[in-house]
């Protein structure tokens, strides 16, 4: 059985050193990895046709979308206390180029 190494890439081995839990710091690998089973993802392997979001219907359910830009998203950033501005100009642009 071969084990993947950690990733080099600096922003990714920084979550592995996140004082969280270890789905927390999965679920940012994940993100930042585009390996999270969007309905995009799935389109892209054969795993289904509809790359629609499922919540709004609006537009392609992306990482992005999922997580900043559909309502219920919106709404969940609005009531956390996280500050949803910052969070959502960085966090995107990391998510879409890829280039941590």
């Amino acid at each position: 059985m071969h084990v993947s190494e950690p990733s080099t890439n600096p922003l990714k081995a920084m979550i592995w050193k996140l004082k969280t839990s270890r789905k927390i710091k999965h679920f940012l690998w994940q993100a930042l990895s585009d390996s999270m089973a969007t309905c995009s993802r799935l389109a892209d392997r054969h795993c289904g046709t509809d790359r629609m979001c499922p919540r709004c219907g609006t537009e392609e359910e992306t990482i992005n979308h999922c997580l900043f830009s559909c309502p219920p998203a919106i709404q969940t950033w609005a009531l956390s206390d996280i500050r949803y501005t910052i969070i959502s100009g960085i966090l995107p642009e990391l998510l879409s180029s890829r280039e941590f």
